[in-house]
């Protein structure tokens, strides 16, 4: 009878502080909506229906190779996906996603950050110094969901634009 009244009393607590979300972020799929509250809010301008702007310039346009928007496979990184080996996972809320990539394109332009590969691509790695994601997928499981503090940008053209942004190790 005891064990049962603590088990009721600790999942009471898991659900009344959401504390699924504080420690392993988003537990939906980014939508249309959520495009449209990030709009809203001026981290994102929308320049075409597959084209939008930070606030600091970085241009986040284009598809990926599952068909998705370049800001919905940046944001898939808010959510495990379990069947891949590794995947890097978000933390952080979608706005705070923007936020810290305009963070990282602020130190880029300063001249603070090198990158880590010069090409066709530039790769830029940044150690925010908190936790911002875990790595998730089936190494990460493995590991028991490692707490991440860097994230990886990745960058093509002369103008600015994001290829890929996600937590790493």
């Amino acid at each position: 009878m005891k064990l049962k009244r603590v088990i009721l009393y600790v999942l009471t607590l898991i659900l009344f502080f959401n504390l699924p979300y504080k420690i392993f972020g988003q537990n939906r799929a980014f939508t249309k909506d959520d495009i449209r509250i990030l709009e809203s809010k001026g981290l994102i301008i929308r320049e075409r229906p597959d084209t939008w702007k930070t606030k600091e310039g970085l241009i986040i346009s284009g598809y990926d190779f599952d068909g998705k928007t370049r800001l919905e496979h940046i944001m898939k990184h808010a959510v495990d996906v379990k069947g891949k080996n590794r995947h890097g996972v978000f933390t952080v809320e979608y706005e705070n996603i923007i936020i810290l990539m305009d963070e990282l394109w602020i130190s880029i332009k300063k001249g603070e950050l090198l990158p880590s590969h010069d090409g066709a691509r530039r790769v830029y790695v940044y150690d925010t110094k908190k936790k911002i994601g875990y790595l998730g997928g089936r190494e990460g499981q493995k590991q028991g969901f490692p707490s991440l503090k860097k994230v990886r940008l990745v960058l093509e053209g002369k103008t600015p634009r994001v290829v890929t942004f996600y937590p790493v190790k």
